[in-house]
């Protein structure tokens, strides 16, 4: 990828587009079906700053500071692509609401449904011992998308 980045004089926006495509993509659809806390959701939005910083050859806004470079803050980068970047945790966060819709729409006998779901559309209970990392801090996976959901609405 360094080719592709450096002298090929592609666009700030083109960059910024291929890093949401090639990598983006992966990442939100790794992680739809994983609880995040909020500090792991603060953690993937750094991360996605530092791929869109090296993508385009910024310096991290202290060490810019410090040594004269260009400073670009983090929502300025997001700024570049016309229709405007999402951060990543955001994207995560819609990913999850729909799938827990599609998981409502389907019918009442397809397994996505009856896992999630009783017949009545009631969350289902699962019986039994605590997984490892799981915890009442972390909640389950039906609760973070029911909240997701709750506050794209």
């Amino acid at each position: 990828m360094k080719a592709l980045w450096h002298g090929t004089g592609i666009t700030r926006k083109r960059k910024i587009e291929l890093c949401d495509s090639l990598i983006g993509t992966k990442v939100v659809y790794g992680l739809e079906t994983i609880n995040m806390l909020p500090r792991e959701e603060y953690r993937l939005d750094v991360a996605q700053m530092r791929i869109y910083r090296r993508a385009l050859g910024l310096a991290p806004p202290y060490i810019a500071a410090q040594k004269g470079l260009e400073y670009m803050k983090n929502d300025d980068i997001l700024k570049i692509p016309t229709r405007g970047a999402v951060r990543w945790s955001e994207r995560v966060r819609s990913a999850r609401a729909r799938l827990l819709e599609d998981c409502r729409n389907a019918a009442p006998e397809e397994p996505i449904h009856t896992v999630v779901f009783q017949i009545t559309l009631r969350p289902r209970k699962w019986p039994g011992r605590k997984l490892p990392g799981a915890s009442n801090k972390r909640g389950t996976w039906l609760q973070t998308a029911i909240a997701n959901e709750n506050a794209l609405q």
